[in-house]
């Protein structure tokens, strides 16, 4: 269990613009150091939903369902040990963890498996998407953009979404959002999908 405090940054950002954000955030920290109330100041500064609840990030989440920096940063502190400024694609956060819990071999086992069984999968997928891409002759209307990178992936009917190194582009203040764990039978649901497209793509190139 964990809150935190979000000074959001956006890609138009200027230097200037983040360097005053950054400053924000520290002296926030500052303020939480001396005995600050960190529900009061995450509902009074905060750019994350979480505000509405103090900062606490609900429900409790698991390594692997956040952006790499904020985790290590909310599993490195003791509880309610206060964290330094933690930089992501989000902005500028304040953490705070409140709890850690322990979980058997035998109650994530099987989550495990599906995790590296999706990133294994994943990594079959994003090369041949690549390739296709490169072959790919597409044709723009004069005067429109480009769709995103974000066109080129799975939509949601085709697979679940990617996993990447970094947050999605444009991001929800969302280090919040700490996904639930699957069920085994929605786990099961997202592999065929992979599946059933890994061999669209591979007939797409044969």
């Amino acid at each position: 269990r964990a809150r935190h405090i979000l000074i959001a940054t956006t890609p138009m950002d200027d230097a200037v613009q983040k360097t005053l954000k950054k400053e924000m955030a520290a002296k926030l920290r500052q303020t939480l150091v001396e005995g600050g109330d960190f529900a009061q100041l995450a509902r009074e500064n905060s750019d994350c939903p979480s505000k509405d609840q103090g900062g606490e990030l609900i429900p409790p989440f698991q390594r692997g369902y956040m952006t790499k920096p904020f985790e290590d940063a909310a599993f490195a502190l003791q509880p309610n040990e206060i964290s330094p400024v933690v930089e992501t694609d989000f902005g500028y956060h304040i953490i705070q963890t409140l709890e850690h819990q322990t979980q058997t071999f035998e109650e994530v086992q099987g989550r495990i498996a599906i995790m590296l069984k999706g990133r294994a999968t994943q990594q079959q997928v994003e090369p041949l998407i690549r390739s296709l891409k490169q072959k790919a002759q597409i044709t723009y209307l004069q005067g429109t953009m480009p769709p995103p990178e974000a066109m080129f992936m799975p939509t949601d009917s085709d697979a679940p979404p990617m996993e990447s190194a970094s947050p999605a582009p444009a991001p929800q203040p969302a280090e919040s959002q700490a996904i639930e764990p699957v069920t085994d039978q929605e786990a099961a649901q997202k592999e065929s999908c992979w599946s059933r497209l890994i061999k669209k793509i591979k007939q797409a190139r044969d």
